[in-house]
């Protein structure tokens, strides 16, 4: 009879790793490392795109709390909003528009000499519309329609938001 002999990759006695499982290893650990960092190179530009979005829903809410807190003697003639100068309206249908660049965002660890060199910038643009006019009790009130807009660019992608609100200058 003859006797089986048992085939393997080692030589009798030796233990070991081929190189063939070697290569399977750094294959799974390239794959798992390279789909890491995308999804974090992702998820890192999706929060900053939240973190600009963040800072313009600020900078528009700010815009109209200044204005709707105007009191009456500030919404004839010129209102001061976020440190820009407008001049309301004042007949029916015309409108006053002032437009300025504001920061949406400065990275807090990127400083030369005190000053942020990582800014993001965006246009923020108030418009009043001066919609109506009523008597009442030898007063005239005026009504007006105020929208705000912030747009940006994040990306080489155009972004915008604007908020609307309506005042009087009734007591």
């Amino acid at each position: 009879m003859k006797s089986q002999t048992k085939h393997t990759i080692f030589r009798s006695g030796e233990t070991g790793v081929s190189i063939l499982e070697v290569m399977v290893a750094l294959a799974v650990l390239a794959l798992f490392t390279a789909t890491t960092f995308f999804t974090f190179t992702t998820l890192n530009a999706q929060a900053m795109a939240n973190r600009l979005y963040t800072g313009a829903v600020a900078v528009a809410q700010t815009q109209l709390d200044v204005i709707q807190n105007l009191n009456n003697g500030q919404m004839i003639g010129s209102g001061t909003a976020l440190g820009g100068t407008m001049t309301w309206p004042s007949t029916i249908g015309s409108s006053a528009t002032t437009s300025e660049t504001v920061v949406l965002y400065s990275d807090p660890q990127v400083f030369v000499n005190g000053t942020s060199t990582l800014q993001v910038p965006g246009t923020l643009t108030t418009t009043v519309l001066m919609t109506g006019t009523i008597m009442v009790s030898s007063t005239y009130w005026n009504y007006y329609a105020m929208s705000v807009n912030v747009s940006y660019n994040y990306r080489n992608n155009p972004y915008s938001i604007t908020f609307q609100t309506l005042r009087s200058n009734a007591p």
